[in-house]
């Protein structure tokens, strides 16, 4: 009969979707009057910003836009300008089955490709594909053995430790600043957003989220071809509700950048500035359980089988920056004007057998010649990240990627971009172990010698081993022999073996 096992459950962080999808990039821009037309379209870029995702049964929902940006140079040699447009998007995913866990995805996109034409001076057709990566996460839960009943005894055990999601929340918000600007400033470019670090405490039912969001702002200044920008510190300190939360919970949060607005100030030297952006809040508990990984029967003949499972041992942030470096060679003298880096959602994987954590960096450098030209060359390449501690490919590593300084030279024909990378997150840290999964007894066939069991016992300094042997109903001798001991009474704590007869 195999009804003597005691079970309980664990959850883990499992992943049951891991997929992608692409959508097109399709947009016709009309300059306005005041837009200065187009003569050489140099470079074309394109982001975007998730402003809902939910699942609905079976469905996964994606929500956002894109941004698109194109840099032109306009006839008769002027300096560089630009223009960008929106352009929204909803997605539909089919789940394989409904999901009812707490859960949170993680979706990632990248410009795969983009054509971008100029049909005339004042119009502009842009095509192209972009491509999305989701992980969707949620709890799974295991049955394991975590005590027998009286007719067997437990041969070994040990404490399992897990973390479980507990709870989730969301919460959008906005902060509004200005920023300082020179007085030789012709026109606003290009904004880039980008998370910087990032601290986060639990309460009861509460997680406080403190954070910074930098603005990358480009602009143009009178006379002068070269592209400068200045950097805005935004911070935050936002708290959300998320019940079941306490003081030992510990916590995730994801921080996406909606929008950026800008607008002129009656002072002529400053303008102010409103970003927008959602934080998404993951909790999670520690949790233990004393899991049964072997037995065996006193009186009967008997069957067993164990499994190996996984848990998530530890749970640990990162924030972390690397500082890295892509390469390429260039024919011609150009001086680089601005630069874009992007970098992909980062991956483990073995390199000349190391475990590695890598990802694949995209820099675009916009130069002008002497003939005052403007060109923009692209170069990817593959970056290995340091997160400050060992990789280990059986781990999960939910981090964020954010370029936050960058630095591009072209000497003797090599053009070298030099930037950081700041890598925030986490890493669900795995812990392999055995339990028992199935014993079963033939109580027709009895046991023809009684077997023995070793239990593990911590026995404290002075402790007698007599004392030791009643507890367990073993002889004192039977333990004296197992562990080597040369008196009957302990002279040191120690982890000791102790045989325990079938009775």
């Amino acid at each position: 009969m195999s009804q003597q096992l005691i079970t309980d459950v664990i959850s883990t962080i499992a992943k049951p979707v891991d997929t992608f999808f692409e959508l097109g990039v399709d947009r016709e821009i009309l300059l306005a009057d005041y837009d200065k037309p187009v003569f050489k379209i140099v470079k074309t870029i394109a982001d975007h910003s998730i402003t809902q995702k939910y699942i609905n049964g079976n469905k996964l929902m994606i929500e956002g836009f894109f941004r698109i940006t194109v840099f032109y140079q306009p006839p008769g040699g002027d300096k560089l300008t630009v223009i960008s447009k929106k352009q929204p998007f909803r997605k539909q995913l089919d789940l394989s089955a409904a999901i009812h866990e707490p859960y949170f995805a993680k979706i990632n996109g990248s410009l795969q490709y983009i054509n971008t034409r100029a049909i005339n001076s004042t119009r502009i057709a842009i095509n192209g594909v972009y491509q999305f990566d989701v992980c969707l996460y949620c709890s799974e839960k295991t049955a394991v053995a975590t005590a027998i009943d009286s007719k067997t005894s437990c041969a070994d055990s040990e404490e399992t430790v897990f973390f479980s999601l507990c709870g989730s929340g969301i919460k959008q918000f906005s902060s509004e600043d200005e920023i300082q600007i020179p007085a030789d400033m012709d026109k606003i470019l290009h904004i880039t957003p980008r998370n910087g670090a990032m601290t986060i405490n639990c309460y009861q039912d509460k997680v406080n989220v403190k954070g910074d969001i930098y603005a990358d702002v480009v602009f143009t200044t009178q006379g002068e071809e070269d592209i400068k920008h200045i950097i805005k510190k935004f911070s935050y300190n936002q708290i959300i509700d998320i019940p079941g939360v306490t003081e030992l919970s510990v916590a995730y949060a994801d921080t996406d950048t909606l929008g950026f607005t800008v607008s002129q100030n009656t002072d002529s030297s400053k303008i102010n500035c409103i970003i927008s952006a959602y934080i998404d809040v993951k909790a999670f508990t520690r949790q233990s359980v004393i899991t049964v990984r072997d037995a065996f029967s006193k009186s009967f003949q008997y069957e067993k089988n164990i499994k190996m499972l996984q848990t998530d041992k530890n749970i640990t942030s990162v924030n972390k920056t690397a500082i890295c470096t892509v390469e390429d060679t260039v024919a011609g003298e150009y001086i680089p004007v601005y630069s874009f880096v992007n970098v992909s959602q980062p991956e483990t994987a073995i390199s000349n057998g190391k475990n590695i954590l890598r990802s694949k960096a995209t820099v675009s450098v916009i130069v002008i010649n002497r003939q005052k030209e403007y060109e923009c060359f692209t170069k990817s390449g593959e970056i290995v990240l340091d997160t400050g501690k060992e990789i280990n490919i059986a781990n999960m590593y939910m981090l964020n990627c954010n370029v936050s300084e960058k630095e591009v030279s072209i000497n003797s024909g090599i053009m070298k971009a030099v930037f950081s990378v700041d890598l925030t997150g986490f890493v669900l840290e795995r812990n392999e172990f055995m339990v028992l999964d199935e014993y079963c007894e033939n109580t027709d066939l009895s046991l023809s010698q009684p077997e023995n069991a070793l239990i593990l016992y911590y026995a404290d300094k002075g402790e007698k081993v007599f004392d030791i042997a009643m507890k367990y109903h073993t002889d004192v001798s039977a333990i004296i022999e197992e562990n080597s001991l040369e008196t009957k009474t302990m002279s040191e704590s120690r982890m000791l073996f102790v045989p325990q007869y079938g009775l």
